[in-house]
């Protein structure tokens, strides 16, 4: 203690710059602080003791606190070797959690060391950040940060935004076409509206600036579908008519296809591609429009069909209907993916599931293919298992390399499904695809997290309802909270946070979609029959602003956390 007093002493007095009275009393307290030094009592010296603080302004007394607390600080007293050997055996949440002990805590755990050693150890959101040679400590840090707002399910501001999605659901006509309501990519989010005149139109919302556009065809006619990329918003009519617009261009442009019906579409950049439905017999044509520069090229395609060997029981060749594809600028390459499901039951409760994929350079060239198949899939049983079948749907992106995923996820095998009268829920699984490798994968979802993901969500109904996105390591779901498990063996692969939504009923699915600075999960409101989006942003600083609603932040970051630490997960 008494080297204590010494320190505060010389750090807050100054020969130098201090007046005569200050100097008198600087002296008077040395003489004090000698007089404690020499005295053996302990009343004696705990008297003197007292002396010496009263002496002491505020802002010495908390400089004088805060020695005394780094003195007697355990955590502090260590090397900082052994405080990363220590952390390396603990998960992200628990060691995010001690920073949130003390103000000491946090000032060790943010340290440049400890820092550093931490982004060698854990899986960055950017892989970039990986191989910096020498980050400063403000960058490091801020690297962390990100680090935890990802892997915690923290975003740093959020917003919620009423939006009149057109709704597809039953038995639409064009059920694939008019399968997707809302898109992401970049800073852009897009869907459906419908106007108090029922006129259709396409809203793309610039989430930066805030600005909101509504696109819809030169006659006011319905919408078939759109494709959003971040150059450019392309949608159809039911008339085969092509529109396509710039973000950043108020110019529309039209083009007329040869036929209104049409199997699949998307958008990559300035690249509009689309499959047109051709006869099982005939093969389809795929179209890619420039939008640019207003070309087109197409080219023949032969019917995507499913082999004999893969369903030998079958005494015909069924073809596979195509339901989705991906445009790749940079490689120049189109991947197209077909699905075929056969009922392998009297019940309708089992089908077997055949999905191709064929790869062609631009020119129009075969290049490659692979295949997928999946036996006994649930189809469809009564509530509360009421999930829908597997469905070929839009790819989305997974952060990673070329991976993405197929939002629809599989379920468990028709001999493991349970009995309707037990309440667990059946494993999923997801598809992806792997674009560098040309391949289709499955991946199954940990098998902890099967265990717990149906626990407090209505006997598991509302929870297999949602539909599971993969982004970096992340498994992000939506029900009536946000859900976000991390796929890292480190971490156990627990659910780490949940971000209330919207109330909502249970008869329509949510989406989640995904990318490098923003979540957005749109819900349906029972109750209030309207859609909502919930738009969650996890770019720190970032300004930015969404028409008809306020951007608000989380303040997560100044609170404890909120995960629910029983067993793994929810």
């Amino acid at each position: 203690m008494l080297c204590l007093l010494r320190q505060c002493q010389e750090h807050f007095f100054d020969h130098a710059h201090q007046p005569p009275d200050h100097v008198s009393s600087r002296h008077t307290s040395m003489e004090q602080v000698q007089k404690l030094a020499k005295t053996q009592n302990e009343t004696d010296r705990l008297a003197l003791l007292h002396q010496l603080v009263d002496q002491l302004n505020s802002k010495e007394r908390h400089a004088l606190a805060r020695i005394i607390s780094v003195k007697n600080d355990r955590l502090a007293a260590l090397p900082v070797e052994l405080v990363i050997q220590i952390l390396s055996n603990l998960d992200f949440l628990y060691t995010w959690k001690l920073q949130l002990v003390c103000q000491q805590w946090r000032d060790i755990l943010s340290s440049e060391q400890i820092v550093d050693a931490a982004l060698k150890r854990w899986d960055t959101h950017r892989p970039e950040d990986r191989v910096k040679s020498s980050p400063t400590v403000e960058a490091s840090k801020d690297i962390l940060r990100r680090l935890q707002s990802w892997r915690l399910g923290r975003p740093f501001t959020r917003c919620a935004k009423h939006i009149d999605i057109r709704d597809t659901g039953g038995d639409h006509p064009h059920r694939y076409q008019a399968s997707r309501t809302s898109a992401l990519s970049g800073h852009y989010f897009a869907y459906f509206e419908i106007s108090p005149r029922s006129d259709q139109a396409v809203v793309v919302l610039n989430l930066v600036t805030g600005t909101r556009t509504r696109y819809h065809g030169t006659a006011r006619e319905p919408i078939l579908r759109f494709a959003l990329s971040n150059d450019i918003i392309a949608y159809t009519n039911f008339h085969g008519k092509l529109y396509t617009c710039k973000h950043d261009d108020i110019q529309l442009g039209s083009v007329q296809l040869s036929s209104a019906i049409y199997q699949a579409f998307s958008a990559e950049r300035d690249i509009v591609g689309i499959v047109m439905q051709a006869r099982s017999s005939r093969p389809a044509t795929v179209i890619l429009y420039n939008c640019s520069n207003c070309t087109m090229r197409n080219f023949e395609i032969e019917p995507v069909k499913v082999p004999a060997e893969a369903l030998p029981d079958l005494a015909f060749d069924p073809g596979c209907s195509i339901r989705t594809l991906l445009i790749s600028v940079d490689a120049r390459t189109v991947d197209i993916f077909g699905q075929q499901d056969l009922t392998t039951d009297e019940s309708g409760k089992s089908q077997n599931v055949y999905v191709e994929h064929r790869r062609y350079a631009f020119d129009g060239k075969y290049l490659s293919s692979s295949s997928w198949r999946r036996t006994g899939t649930r189809a469809k049983a009564p509530w509360p298992y009421d999930y829908d079948r597997f469905e070929l749907t839009d790819l989305h992106h997974t952060g990673i390399g070329g991976h993405y995923v197929f939002r629809s996820p599989v379920q468990q095998s028709a001999d493991q499904l349970p009995s309707l009268s037990t309440r667990t829920p059946p494993r999923q699984m997801l598809l992806c695809f792997d674009a560098e490798a040309a391949r289709l994968k499955e991946y199954a979802l940990p098998i902890d997290y099967q265990q717990s993901r149906g626990q407090g969500h209505d006997d598991g109904g509302r929870a297999n309802r949602s539909r599971p996105m993969l982004w970096k390591n992340l498994e992000i779901r939506a029900a009536e909270s946000l859900y976000f498990s991390t796929m890292s063996d480190t971490d156990r692969h627990r659910i780490q946070n949940r971000l209330q939504l919207r109330s909502r009923g249970n008869e329509r699915q949510s989406q989640v979609l995904v990318n490098e600075s923003f979540v957005v999960a749109t819900s349906w409101l029972s109750q209030a029959k309207e859609w909502h989006a919930d738009i969650f942003c996890f770019e720190e600083n970032l300004d930015w602003a969404v028409h008809g609603s306020e951007v608000i932040p989380t303040n997560f970051w100044n609170a404890a956390p909120s995960t629910n630490e029983t067993g793994h997960g929810e």
